[in-house]
């Protein structure tokens, strides 16, 4: 039996608070959204959130990335039409999971990301500000990639394309979603920025409670990842549009070089790795 609604799948570390704080955000919407909360730290008291939250203990710390395969995957047999991965640092705009679900409605072979207040400059330039007062609007952009704090898909792409590699990115997560990207686009599908809906991101506030340098380490990661996958010159795979006036490559090395040098990261010091 297919569940119309969508899975929104929240891994966790700690961090009660903000998990519950986005919990509260989605459960305004009930009757889009079946919420599933990945408890990596096994430390989440059930009595403190609605009964109609599922929470998935796994029994050791699968990190950001296993955690939300798990709860994708559980999603899937159960019968979800769409999934969404989501930090649980997030507080997000009204009628969030409506917007992104009339985004994959209107586009159902594309992942997307929502706007946002972080470092994706293709996230961040129509609005950057509180939820509270964001003002969605039916726009869909191109995007070369969007950012993993949160994306939706439809369960059928997600079948089709796979779950996020955990070979390569399993660690701690950066460079799944721009693989992610590749692979949808490599499917038949599209990489979209909606403009229906917004979150605020409190950046890695959960990924520090479980390690240290997280950020330095992450990027290294996601470099390595996808010279393993791609070659070394895997930033010229990713393709766009052609009525686009900058090039999906170049964008998204754009990115990744503005990661590398805003932690002092550099081809020697990756190297070592």
């Amino acid at each position: 039996m297919v569940d119309r609604r969508m899975a929104v799948v929240v891994p966790a570390f700690g961090k009660e608070s903000l998990t519950r704080l986005v919990v509260e955000d989605l459960v305004r919407e009930r009757d889009l959204a079946r919420v599933v909360v990945v408890d990596n730290a096994g430390d989440l008291d059930p009595a403190r959130f609605p009964t109609d939250v599922e929470l998935v203990v796994p029994g050791s710390n699968l990190g950001w990335l296993r955690g939300t395969n798990l709860g994708m995957e559980r999603a899937l047999s159960s019968g979800a039409a769409s999934v969404m991965g989501l930090n649980n640092d997030t507080r997000l705009s009204r009628s969030f999971v409506r917007g992104m679900a009339d985004a994959l409605a209107a586009h159902p072979l594309a992942l997307v990301g929502p706007c946002y207040d972080d470092s994706f400059e293709h996230q961040n330039r129509y609005y950057r500000g509180h939820p509270v007062d964001f003002q969605p609007r039916s726009v869909e952009v191109s995007a070369p990639a969007i950012d993993g704090t949160c994306f939706a898909l439809s369960s059928a792409q997600v079948r089709q394309t796979g779950l996020l590699d955990a070979r390569r990115f399993g660690r701690r997560g950066w460079g799944a979603i721009q693989d992610y990207a590749i692979r949808v686009r490599q499917a038949g599908g599209q990489v979209l920025v909606t403009r229906r809906a917004y979150l605020a991101h409190d950046r890695g506030s959960t990924a520090r409670a479980s390690m240290s340098s997280y950020e330095r380490y992450a990027a290294s990661e996601m470099r390595i990842g996808m010279m393993r996958k791609y070659g070394r010159r895997w930033r010229n795979v990713v393709d766009t549009d052609a009525s686009e006036t900058d090039s999906a490559r170049r964008v998204l090395g754009d990115m990744t070089r503005a990661v590398e040098d805003r932690l002092g990261l550099s081809e020697t010091w990756v190297g070592r790795r």
